[in-house]
């Protein structure tokens, strides 16, 4: 929860400090954080909020390497009227010991020297501005483009959103580098995993204006309409019930993305359409189509996802997921660039566009009242490596500030010469 203050002191110098530690860090990683529901005030009538989280894992895979890391992180906002500055940083360490030590640089960190590698940086630094109709966000900031696949980063840009009428408008713009990105030296975890080293990442700059996207997503969703009232003894006193009528349809949205900079060759293009239904028994359809123009690159992305949420009421709620990611080459052996779009898929293999076709089924109950949630996974790409896996996680929070996950993967893929296995425990304490 935010608090609002009538201060205008000293928000420019908290700014300018905040800017100034971005240009010397590196970017954050991703993790599980549950900061965001941790923030509170240093003193009563003092207005930055901040938060702390740390974090520890360990495990194991049977390729005969233990994977550990650890991180610490801290958060600070400072919000006044309708401004938001926000803060987020911190340093993470890790260890693999697949090849020893003498994988990286022969260095050790941390306490005995128990860690390959240790690094400072930031997750977030922005400025926000947000009234009822408009928001806006400058600087190091998590980025989703308005769809659903095509972008999934952290980057240093802006991003605008605006609402009139029945459209919801989403212009985002960013230069995304190695430092910070999702998947940069920084953030992604294949420091911890490495299990193929050939697959196909997409390039990251290491400055400004090296490898950028930019992208508009308007969204237009129709307004409810009142069911019809079929009781003649009122009809002549009321046309319309108060319940509204159940849609099938919810949404659509029309989508204009492009990827460009020096390091990357020729201009990528995707234009497209994505839309939200909604059926009998709640059961959700996400569907979305994009064309890719890139010079002997150019298909037809799409993507669908049906959902289904179940609810238990004290036993807790299930959701079942499943997904498919798929294209139709118009150039032969056409591959889909979406580069920004980090979808993870997998806990190990953490798949991605290019990696297409694949699907994701998924199913994931929790039980709010045991502060415990179950989650089991199954991916499976049909060509390139055929790469599959399978997952398993389970986590039970304790005294609100502190949660432990166990984690089981099972992969496979033409490229490995045998099934893996890692099980990997983590520990989270968040103040």
């Amino acid at each position: 929860m935010k608090i609002i203050v009538k201060l205008k002191k000293n928000h420019n110098i908290l700014f300018i400090i905040a800017l100034f530690i971005s240009i010397s860090s590196y970017g954050q990683w991703t993790c599980r954080s549950k900061m965001g529901a941790h923030l509170k005030p240093f003193k009563k009538d003092f207005p930055l909020l901040w938060s702390a989280e740390i974090t520890f894992g360990h495990g194991y895979m049977t390729d005969d390497r233990l994977i550990t890391n650890a991180m610490m992180f801290a958060s600070f906002d400072y919000s006044w009227k309708k401004h938001q500055i926000y803060f987020e940083g911190g340093t993470k360490a890790w260890r693999n010991t697949f090849k020893g030590l003498g994988e990286y640089d022969g260095e050790t960190h941390g306490p005995g020297g128990f860690f390959q590698k240790q690094r400072f940086g930031i997750r977030d630094v922005f400025y926000k501005y947000k009234n009822k109709e408009n928001s806006i966000i400058v600087g190091f900031q998590q980025f989703t483009l308005g769809d659903y696949f095509l972008v999934n980063e952290r980057a240093l840009g802006l991003s605008y959103k605006n609402t009139f009428g029945n459209w919801e408008i989403n212009v985002n713009g960013g230069s995304v580098l190695k430092d910070f990105s999702r998947f940069g030296t920084f953030c992604s975890v294949n420091y911890l995993y490495n299990t193929i080293r050939d697959r196909y990442y997409p390039v990251l700059g290491e400055s400004i204006g090296e490898t950028n996207f930019a992208g508009v997503v308007a969204l237009w969703t129709p307004k409810e309409k009142k069911e019809e009232n079929t009781n003649d003894e009122f009809s002549e006193f009321s046309e319309f019930s108060d319940k509204p009528k159940d849609k099938i349809f919810k949404n659509i949205g029309l989508i204009a993305y492009t990827e460009f900079g020096t390091l990357i060759p020729n201009m990528r293009y995707h234009f497209g359409l994505n839309s939200l239904f909604q059926f009998p028994y709640k059961i959700k359809l996400k569907a979305e189509v994009v064309n890719q123009t890139i010079i002997d690159n150019n298909a037809l992305i799409y993507y669908l996802n049906l959902s289904k949420t179940f609810n238990f009421g004290s036993k807790g709620q299930s959701l079942i997921d499943l997904r498919y990611y798929g294209k139709i080459n118009i150039d032969n052996n056409a591959m889909g660039y979406s580069s920004f779009s980090n979808l993870f898929i997998g806990e190990v293999m953490r798949m991605d566009m290019m990696d297409m076709p694949l699907y994701q089924l998924a199913f994931k109950h929790r039980v709010p009242k045991w502060k415990a949630q179950i989650k089991l996974q199954a991916t499976q790409q049909f060509n390139y490596q055929n790469i599959s896996e399978y997952d398993i996680s389970i986590g039970k929070t304790f005294f609100h500030h502190a949660k432990f996950t166990i984690i089981g993967s099972r992969m496979n893929a033409d490229d490995l010469d045998t099934v893996l296995y890692m099980i990997r425990g983590e520990l989270r304490i968040t103040f």
